[in-house]
């Protein structure tokens, strides 16, 4: 039989000669002690049930204390991973920088020495062309002295050929 708080504050016990009947006293009694022990187990179950979800929360709040900063932690390491590499990209771009302008100064460098070679050959070609002209000239000159003085020779040859021929 169970009882709710209307009931216990409605129960009614017949009267009889001394009192109320202490059979239906002693069963409302019974009834009362039963549903008091079912509601004493049940407050112990809950009450356990209590301490084993408190305890359930306590573990899923250090777990969730526990992700957190592993994710603070992780958000940390990605956030100075990210400024190293910032750091080793702007080191690299610098370097780059630092090789390309050495490049071109010595590519311009290279470039003024070709230069200053193309007018040093172009000043010998210069050089050449004018002494192979003279040497071109002497050498005509020589063949047409050679060409005067072998006409030379061989009028001069004629003449003692003739000469020769005649008498004396």
């Amino acid at each position: 039989m169970k009882f709710s708080s209307d009931d216990i504050l409605q129960q009614q016990f017949e009267a009889r000669f001394r009192g109320y009947d202490p059979d239906q006293v002693r069963e409302f009694l019974d009834g009362m002690a039963r549903d008091w022990d079912q509601a004493h187990d049940e407050i112990k179950r809950l009450t356990r049930e209590a301490a084993a979800r408190e305890q359930e929360l306590k573990e899923y709040r250090r777990r969730d204390r526990s992700l957190h900063d592993a994710l603070d932690m992780a958000k940390n390491m990605a956030e100075e991973l990210r400024h190293q590499a910032k750091r080793d990209a702007e080191l690299i771009i610098a370097e780059a920088e630092l090789r390309a302008e050495r490049i071109l100064a010595d590519t311009e460098s290279e470039l003024a020495q070709m230069r200053h070679d193309l007018v040093q050959v172009r000043q010998q070609r210069i050089r050449f062309e004018a002494e192979l002209r003279a040497l071109l000239e002497a050498h005509r000159r020589l063949v047409d002295e050679f060409g005067t003085l072998e006409s030379e020779v061989i009028e001069d040859e004629d003449i003692v050929t003739e000469t020769a021929a005649e008498p004396f």
